[in-house]
């Protein structure tokens, strides 16, 4: 884990430019009072991928903090409250800490959508925004939750994605049974043609290969920018029935296909969907281990 500064929260109408020393996507140039978290000087050259798979532009860094239960209390400050609850129930978790990168920076085009649009875009209710075309940044300076939650739905994540996903649903009796997906993700930048749906945010297709019993099902979920507009579409093929369906419900509290029940659908990738059925507020900003 990495030092970070977290910003808590997530809510409201109006766009803003990012504040004075604030780079493109609304982080903080400068670094914290202590120096364990640099000022950012750019991506530095470093590169992070070998062909086409992604590898560890540090993989010569060592951890300069070990987290335990011994000596959790000294850093609870920064802990967030499930590694406090784990350090606590599980004697031998620990938390390796490593020296706070900052490369992080936006291609060409990303950086310039969120240039180029920002003041432009704002919410729709609780639950859509208006006038966001590329950018991947639509609050660069969030006023509220609803802004910063919307910046988290709409983050940039390249232009496409294809990927295998595994999921493990523990049980009571700690039986465990491992699942494999293969997701393709589409989003704004990777569709061919969005002038037929100007409101497409995403295209999400998860094919299910492991365990057995699901093998062959899929998932295809249309997601849109104003969800008041176009609510989630989606539909499900099941291999064993031989139909598609349409889902009605494929949101919110709604269970998570393939987690036995032990996730939401709006767990997937921290949080995703519509944010009107949640109060979100912006609690401040703190440092903490991620």
């Amino acid at each position: 884990m990495r030092r970070m500064t977290a910003a808590i929260g997530a809510a409201v109408a109006m766009a803003c430019a990012p504040t004075a020393g604030a780079l493109p996507w609304g982080a903080e140039r400068g670094g914290n009072a202590d120096g364990s978290i640099a000022a950012w000087s750019g991506p530095q050259g470093v590169t992070t991928y070998r062909g086409d798979r992604i590898v560890d532009p540090f993989s010569g860094d060592r951890p300069i903090l070990m987290i335990d239960r011994s000596n959790f209390q000294r850093y609870r400050e920064n802990l967030s409250a499930g590694q406090i609850a784990m350090l606590l129930r599980y004697p031998t978790y620990r938390i390796p800490v490593y020296p706070t990168r900052r490369i992080f920076d936006l291609p060409s085009w990303a950086k310039a959508a969120v240039e180029g649009e920002v003041g432009g875009i704002s919410l729709v209710g609780d639950s859509g925004l208006q006038g966001l075309d590329q950018t991947t940044v639509p609050f660069p300076s969030p006023n509220n939750g609803l802004e910063a939650i919307w910046n988290h739905i709409t983050r940039f994540r390249g232009a496409t994605v294809r990927r295998n996903a595994y999921t493990v649903p523990v049980r009571a009796n700690g039986a465990q049974v491992v699942g494999r997906n293969e997701e393709l993700i589409s989003f704004r930048r990777g569709l061919e043609d969005t002038s037929t749906n100007e409101n497409v945010l995403v295209k999400y297709l998860n094919v299910a290969r492991e365990p057995a019993r699901f093998q062959g099902t899929i998932v295809l979920v249309h997601e849109y920018i104003d969800q008041v507009k176009n609510p989630r579409d989606a539909w499900i093929y099941n291999s064993g029935a031989r139909r598609v369906l349409r889902v009605p419900t494929l949101a919110y509290d709604s269970p998570l296909e393939f987690s036995d029940a032990g996730a939401t659908t709006d767990d997937f990738d921290m949080y995703n969907g519509a944010p009107d059925k949640y109060n979100w507020k912006l609690l401040g900003k703190r440092e903490m281990f991620i």
